[in-house]
């Protein structure tokens, strides 16, 4: 069997597949023709794969959607082995061909196995069980390209074999075979057809599609208009996942969660509704939308004295002496006191008198704590000697100063400060203001990114403002200090975007001179 033979027979089929193409009425019965390539060699302990050519030509018949029935006749000159070369080999199968599931856009791909009966050289015979794989690829309309590849194991020795096969497949159309019952006659078969007694598409499965957007009537709830697959029909002007027919806000974009309608800002602070504490009045992030009218870092919904600078203790309230108690309930509000003695110290413990020829001298220790006024650094308040007589740092303040190093932003590449600043930077006014007998250390630091020089003179600017901005808000610049470093103290690596956010800082630290 030559190599033209083959292909001429090729040919015929494809004519002969176009012309099952045309046709409405697709019948059960089907037929393909494929060149073989078979192998007795290696699965036979032979080393090495030596493919001979062959033909099938097989009748297909549609038993439901998931069997197919094949009866391929076969032809084929094959190279056995052990001197026999060159055998003609006839046989005739029955296939089952079980699809794996419905087919996906038009692919099939099924498992098969059977039974055969080959004759070989018109002498000899032997039954041979035929298992594996094919698939069937659309080529357009009914017909399809036919991969096929079997493993047939041989009651005869040295007969099993391996076979791929490569051809067309095709449906036959109406005469040739048993006719597709196509009762609304709208060209899709019933056995497919989702709606086989109403005119349909076959973009809906042969159901009928009145807005042609996809979607059958039946499973569409507006009709009338096309819309989307996922939204059961229904257009999505506003595109936010919500049909118009459900949407409280059709062309503006919102949440599902909130009937397609955006959340509100109603004060404009950048804080949605919904997590703003005081959703009508503009305030900070840092106080959850609240303002901080006093800047003293207590939010006017918990401030007592909204608009008198106060500290956290005291509710917000002004206490002058920094002993915890608010001045309007301290009966010495400019004096370091307990809370025993309404605010007052106690009784002055030590006072010495020392005479000499020529004058008296009184020591006094003001705030009591152990320390004369004349080596108190903060001598109207309470402090241990370790601190220079003043008040130690609390926890709280010196988790603000540490957090405001990170939340002080700045336009990119220059010293302005970015209004969301402004909260942070007033919160150290508050604690200046807490602790007058300390001073301020400022240090601008930046990234590595950029020249060295220009980083360094940055980060000196950096600094600068914020001193600038204590300073306008009535912090003495003899309790401050500024200085820039650039790039040279990293706190984290550079290699990294978060570790360059880290080194793009500005560090405030206390302490008494």
């Amino acid at each position: 069997m030559t190599k033209p033979f083959y292909y001429l027979l090729i040919c015929c089929f494809i004519l002969f597949s176009n012309y099952a193409i045309a046709q409405v009425e697709l019948s059960r019965d089907g037929g393909a023709a494929k060149i073989l390539f078979v192998d007795h060699g290696i699965v036979n302990g032979v080393d090495s794969v030596n493919f001979s050519n062959g033909l099938e030509l097989t009748y297909i018949r549609k038993i439901s959607d998931l069997f197919n029935l094949a009866i391929p006749f076969k032809a084929s000159v094959a190279d056995i082995g052990a001197e026999l070369n060159n055998r003609t080999l006839l046989s005739l199968d029955a296939i089952a061909q079980v699809p794996f599931g419905r087919s996906t856009k038009g692919l099939s791909i099924y498992g098969l196995g059977g039974v055969g009966f080959v004759i070989e050289e018109f002498e000899e015979s032997n039954i041979q069980i035929p298992v594996g794989l094919g698939a069937y690829i659309p080529a357009g309309g009914n017909s399809f390209i036919n991969i096929q590849a079997e493993y047939r194991l041989s009651t005869q020795e040295l007969r099993n074999n391996l076979q791929l096969g490569l051809g067309y497949a095709f449906r036959l159309p109406k005469g040739l075979g048993e006719r597709i019952k196509d009762r609304d006659k709208d060209g899709i078969p019933d056995d497919v057809d989702m709606c086989p007694e109403k005119k349909g598409v076959p973009t809906a499965k042969g159901c009928p599609d009145k807005d042609a957007d996809g979607v059958d009537d039946l499973n569409d709830q507006c009709v009338d208009i096309a819309g989307l697959k996922e939204l059961n029909g229904c257009p999505d002007a506003d595109g936010d996942g919500v049909a118009d027919n459900m949407d409280d806000c059709p062309n503006e974009a919102g949440l599902v969660v909130n009937k397609g309608c955006p959340q509100l800002d109603s004060d404009g602070d950048g804080i949605l509704d919904d997590v703003d504490a005081c959703p009508t009045i503009p305030g900070a992030k840092i106080y959850n939308g609240c303002p901080d009218t006093d800047g003293d870092g207590v939010s006017d919904k918990d401030d007592a004295c909204p608009n008198t600078s106060g500290s956290k203790s005291t509710g917000g309230c002004p206490d002058s002496d920094g002993d915890g108690i608010a001045d309007a309930s301290d009966n010495c509000p400019n004096q370091f006191g307990t809370a025993a003695r309404s605010g007052c110290p106690e009784p002055t413990r030590t006072t010495t008198t020392t005479v000499t020829s020529t004058s008296t001298t009184i020591l006094r220790d003001s705030d009591n704590d152990g320390i004369l006024d004349r080596d108190d650094k903060c001598p109207n308040k309470f402090g241990p000697s370790s601190n220079f007589g003043c008040p130690e740092i609390s926890r709280e303040v010196r988790t603000v100063l540490a957090t405001a190093a990170s939340n002080i932003q700045f336009e990119t590449g220059s010293a302005t400060l970015l209004t969301s600043s402004y909260s942070v930077l007033d919160q150290v006014v508050q604690i200046m203001r807490q602790y007058p007998g300390y001073s301020l250390s400022i240090n601008g630091h930046t990234d590595n990114v950029g020249n060295d020089s220009n980083n360094m003179s940055l980060s000196n600017s950096r600094a600068l403002t914020c001193m600038n901005y204590l300073r306008d808000r009535g912090i003495d610049v003899s309790r401050m200090s500024y200085a820039g470093f650039g790039e040279t103290r990293p706190v984290a690596d550079n290699g990294s975007a978060e570790g360059r956010a880290m080194n793009r800082r500005v560090e405030f630290r206390l302490f008494v001179r």
